[in-house]
């Protein structure tokens, strides 16, 4: 499948066609975020969930149309001043669950989402995610879950600026 960067809002559904390996090849090609600069509610969308790479695209396709509906209780994330947390059941934050602060890689510089912190349950903090821009009012990132022996990635996601 042709991964071109997808820069318009037709081309961006087409995302949730890719395998999560077509992603991480799109993802490489794409410049950071500075996260710590993100503010306010973004509006997220799921997409390359580990293990639905097994299922037909087809039937990918379609199970990721129905996570884009009101049935998934995910509706993005929120940031101020380098930290945030998810949004659940409305974009106007009506529940905040899974929080984070914007740390950086001391080796590269790059910002990421860090979910170690005492907010959270125990299972939660090994999340980590990362952002890159996909166009001016969408960013691609992926969560991944780290643990002392590696790092799996999870799933992807967008968000969009509202």
């Amino acid at each position: 499948m042709d991964i071109a960067h997808p820069h318009t809002g037709n081309q961006r559904s087409l995302l949730f066609r890719l395998t999560q390996a077509e992603l991480d090849q799109l993802f490489d090609t794409l410049e950071p975020v500075k996260i710590s600069a993100l503010n306010g509610a973004f509006r997220g969308r799921l997409m390359g969930v580990s293990g639905l790479n097994l299922l037909p695209r087809p039937l990918r396709v379609a199970l990721y149309t129905v996570l884009q509906s009101p049935l998934n209780p995910w509706r993005g994330k929120y940031f101020a001043n380098g930290a945030g947390s998810n949004l659940w059941l409305a974009l106007n934050g009506q529940v905040r669950f899974a929080h984070y602060v914007v740390d950086s890689d001391p080796q590269t510089g790059t910002e990421f989402l860090n979910y170690n912190i005492a907010q959270n349950w125990q299972p939660l903090r090994g999340i980590r995610g990362e952002a890159r821009q996909l166009d001016a009012n969408t960013v691609l990132a992926r969560m991944n879950y780290q643990t002392a022996q590696r790092s799996v990635r999870v799933l992807y996601f967008t968000l969009e600026n509202h």
